[in-house]
């Protein structure tokens, strides 16, 4: 139970999008620069972001994620990439994180990576860091990491991906771990993993049963969220719907 509302905890601290932004949202340029900007301008003194904490490595890697995404590389990148490289991750969740960040600023670091893969479990999966039970949040962001950097090890990612498989609900959707009820957060998550691995690995089953869960979970507003619809899901739900080929079911792709 603790570690349920651990989780949850995280996910109600988001305070950025996620990795990549809707592309009809290009559109809305003077919205995207307002929000430019408000990142810009409030960057801490140190080159993080976000109240110092625990949250802190995931916020700045977030807006770091954001900027690169958006085609800014000044001075405010620079600044987010030295206070990521100098920090020292310990979590599987912060390692993940931390690594997907540096790849996409071109910064490879050999350590994390080393330190990540010895994090991971005899059944094939990663826990909340070293000797922890292996969990699907976890293991998800420890995939995505190793496919950012293209681990060469590809016996290591075939066996996270099975268990991954395995550990998906009859309903076709997964919860924070094994055994958990499924949500939208989860489902969503590793759907997009799923997404950039299924060009080498047979997914075809297990992406579209998530897609079908994720679209029988649209709420009524058009959004997605375990119980009432949030920015955060609704992004990640539509990005996964639509690196999964399934993107034609949904309302927004129709018009």
């Amino acid at each position: 139970m603790k570690k349920k509302l651990f989780y949850k905890s995280i996910i109600l601290s988001f305070l950025f999008i996620p990795l990549i932004w809707i592309p009809i949202a290009r559109a809305q340029s003077g919205s995207i620069n307002n929000g430019l900007n408000w990142l810009l301008a409030n960057q801490n003194p140190d080159g993080s972001w976000g109240l110092q904490g625990n949250l802190t490595l995931l916020n700045t890697t977030e807006a770091m994620n954001t900027l690169k995404y958006l085609g800014y590389t000044g001075t405010n990148y620079t600044e987010g990439v030295n206070w990521v490289s100098s920090y020292t991750a310990t979590s599987t969740d912060e390692i993940a994180r931390e690594t997907i960040s540096l790849i996409g600023a071109g910064i490879f670091v050999s350590v994390p990576i080393n330190t990540l893969t010895g994090y991971m479990n005899p059944d094939n999966g990663w826990g909340i860091g070293e000797l922890f039970s292996s969990d699907i949040l976890d293991t998800a962001l420890a995939l995505e990491a190793l496919r950012a950097v293209n681990y060469s090890d590809q016996a290591t990612i075939s066996n996270a991906v099975l268990y991954l498989v395995t550990k998906q609900n009859s309903d076709g959707g997964w919860g924070f771990y094994a055994g958990d009820d499924s949500n939208v957060y989860m489902t969503a998550m590793v759907l997009q993993v799923f997404d950039g691995l299924k060009a080498t690995y047979n997914l075809t089953v297990p992406i579209s049963n998530a897609a079908q869960y994720l679209l029988s979970h649209q709420n009524s507003d058009g959004g997605f969220g375990s119980s009432t619809s949030t920015v955060y899901e609704t992004t990640l739900s539509f990005l996964a719907l639509l690196g999964s080929g399934q993107g034609q079911a949904l309302p927004y792709s129709r018009r």
